[in-house]
């Protein structure tokens, strides 16, 4: 739940609705002493500033391949997402699975 009231803070914030993601971020460092709002407050303005640098950012398709580091990434995790389909790693863990499962059930 606190993974997802996280995300949901951010979200809340990214559309605008800043109160609202300050408020889960509150609730999110209660723990009944009065240290955790300036823990939530802390967290609130970093995430406010990371968001508010984002927006500044050009988030295009076209920017990931113009620039060199980002086009350097998309093709490794492009490769590296090939090589572990072609690897037979499915094919591994499902003879392995169906192996043990013939082994646990009664013949």
């Amino acid at each position: 739940m606190r993974f997802t009231d996280d995300l949901l803070a951010r979200w809340l914030a990214l559309h605008d609705r800043a109160d609202e993601a300050k408020a889960v971020l509150m609730r999110l460092h209660d723990d009944g002493t009065a240290s955790h709002h300036a823990a939530a407050a802390e967290e609130f303005h970093v995430m406010m500033h990371q968001i508010n640098i984002e927006r500044t950012l050009d988030s295009s398709w076209m920017n990931m391949l113009r620039t060199a580091s980002l086009r350097k990434r998309a093709l490794i995790t492009l490769g590296v997402t090939g090589w572990i389909q072609c690897s037979g790693v499915l094919v591994i863990n499902s003879t392995l699975c169906s192996d043990q499962m013939s082994r646990l059930l009664p013949h």
